[in-house]
């Protein structure tokens, strides 16, 4: 036990003896400007370790830093898009509000076939009754039998009618008949009463020619209805031997999908 101790004391005396010699070396180095062999010799160990350590830190961190941004760009990318689809929604908007102002513009210079027109609106289509509903009734002086007009072409015939508000037939029903008369160097009078969707028939004995791309309008020999509103183009002739009539196929200028508004003639 007292060997161990003595050589404890020894190597801590070794030790202080070394420290001292180092100090001393480092305290004469450091008066004479130089570096002192201890430094030289850690930073000849530690100094190239350090150096390959550097890059791939300052890559992590660059990483981190990439890691921590991402978020915000995402973010800023997300803030864009909305504000790209708000600016896609106004600018969709004004063009629907500037055709619906030139819609209205061309209903108000619509002619008025020398009667009162009154403005309505659609509020109701059944299209499988060929039928609508339009916000304009008795009180509006509205009586069964009137011409409704869309795009300045004949749309429906109001067929039964309440205080505020009516039910019209389109004229392509096949319940509704309707005098027309087709334009031409010599004028063909005749009846066109609806087949389907999108098509009216015209029957007529008259010899002149007729050919496609004729317009139809109204022939006036209805008290309730003037003449000359247009009804549509022809687009097909053919020739009933059997009965002597001649058949017109018509396709209607007026849709429902055309707009909301649509006028009375009274």
């Amino acid at each position: 036990m007292k060997e161990r101790r003595g050589l404890d004391w020894i190597f801590l005396g070794s030790i202080l003896v070394v420290a001292f010699l180092l100090s001393r070396m480092q305290a004469s180095a450091i008066a004479a400007g130089q570096t002192d062999v201890v430094s030289r010799f850690v930073r000849s160990i530690f100094m190239p370790v350090g150096a390959v350590l550097r890059g791939p830190a300052t890559s992590l961190a660059g990483g981190f830093s990439d890691i921590f941004s991402a978020g915000a760009l995402r973010s800023e990318n997300d803030q864009l898009r909305r504000e790209k689809a708000d600016m896609k929604l106004a600018v969709g908007e004004r063009e629907a509000l500037v055709r619906e102002n030139q819609r209205l513009r061309d209903l108000l210079k619509a002619p008025n076939y020398g009667r009162v027109t009154i403005s309505g609106e659609i509020t109701g289509y059944f299209p499988f009754q060929q039928r609508i509903t339009v916000n304009r009734g008795s009180n509006d002086k509205v009586k069964a039998g009137m011409a409704v007009v869309s795009d300045g072409s004949l749309l429906a015939v109001v067929q039964t009618v309440d205080a505020s508000r009516c039910q019209a037939l389109l004229i392509s029903s096949p319940a509704l008949s309707v005098g027309a008369a087709i334009n031409g160097e010599l004028p063909v009078a005749g009846i066109t009463r609806g087949d389907r969707p999108g098509r009216l028939i015209f029957d007529f004995v008259d010899p002149v020619p007729v050919k496609p791309g004729a317009s139809v309008v109204t022939s006036g020999f209805s008290d309730m209805i003037p003449a000359g509103i247009p009804i549509g183009d022809v687009s097909e002739v053919r020739d009933d031997r059997d009965y002597g009539t001649r058949r017109a196929f018509v396709v209607p200028t007026g849709r429902v999908a055309s707009g909301r508004e649509v006028l009375i003639v009274r």
